[in-house]
């Protein structure tokens, strides 16, 4: 069966399919069979937002996630403006084109790995958390 395309998908298990799919083939192949790996799967939830928004139920809902762990990727990726009521602030996949390491940088963040704050400039610098 070939690769799915998100007009294609009717329901959660063709959807989160689907994104399992574009993290493994058209992000980083080095994923595969990382299912049980927590990295990979704050990767699903932060893809999920893009079809749900960021919505710690609806994200639960489709990924099969415990909330706890939904709960506390959204704290994270609201504390670094990753995520708000209007919607997502990614930059690492704006035009199509997904970029590794703005993804992981982002990705860690949302695990609370990484912090995310803007520099004098206003530009957003990452670095170490507190019990990193």
């Amino acid at each position: 069966m070939g690769m799915l395309h998100l007009r294609d998908c009717k329901t959660s298990e063709d959807k989160l399919r689907f994104l399992k799919e574009v993290l493994e083939e058209d992000i980083d192949p080095t994923c595969a069979g990382e299912e049980a790996d927590e990295d990979y799967q704050t990767a699903i939830v932060m893809l999920a937002a893009m079809i749900e928004g960021p919505d710690v139920m609806r994200l639960c809902r489709l990924t099969n996630y415990p909330q706890h762990f939904v709960d506390a990727i959204a704290r994270n990726a609201e504390a670094a403006e990753l995520w708000s009521k209007e919607g997502l602030h990614y930059d690492w996949g704006e035009d199509g084109q997904f970029r590794l390491v703005p993804f992981w940088s982002d990705v860690f963040v949302a695990r609370g790995i990484l912090r995310r704050t803007r520099n004098s400039q206003g530009e957003w610098v990452y670095g170490p958390t507190a019990g990193s």
